[in-house]
């Protein structure tokens, strides 16, 4: 299976440093995958937040997918920088793009996640709040 390549976006619309933790850590002495993968999330619900939404259940996100493009390693109490951005937004799903930075502004990985929205009361997928639709 070829190997899938992430390309960064041109413009990002949100950014958030995120520090390195201890128990990010793993046996090779560096930032483990899952936890790369908890960083993403600490920086959506930060970029929601952001838009006026509580929580990710307020937006009624629920993840579909997720990639991500491991390029360097991290460690700890490196300072990460996620970006993130919005695109390919239908009625009901959209794909949020994420750049993660180190403190010297070398790409440590990029990750892209697709996303619909549910009502949590009717368990039905529901369109994009206008929130998100509008902010990209």
């Amino acid at each position: 299976m070829p190997k899938l390549k992430l390309k960064p976006l041109d413009n990002y619309t949100f950014s958030i440093d995120i520090p390195v933790r201890i128990n990010d850590i793993n046996y090779g002495n560096h930032l483990g995958n899952h936890n790369l993968v908890s960083i993403l999330h600490e920086a959506r619900f930060r970029f929601i937040q952001s838009l006026g939404f509580e929580d990710e259940r307020d937006a009624g996100i629920i993840m579909q997918d997720l990639a991500v493009n491991y390029k360097l390693e991290s460690f700890c109490n490196d300072i990460l920088t996620v970006h993130v951005g919005v695109g390919e937004v239908s009625k009901v799903t959209l794909r949020m793009f994420y750049m993660i930075e180190n403190q010297d502004n070398k790409l440590v990985a990029l990750a892209e996640t697709g996303l619909a929205f549910l009502d949590y009361e009717t368990r039905k997928i529901v369109i994009v709040p206008e929130k998100l639709r509008s902010c990209c």
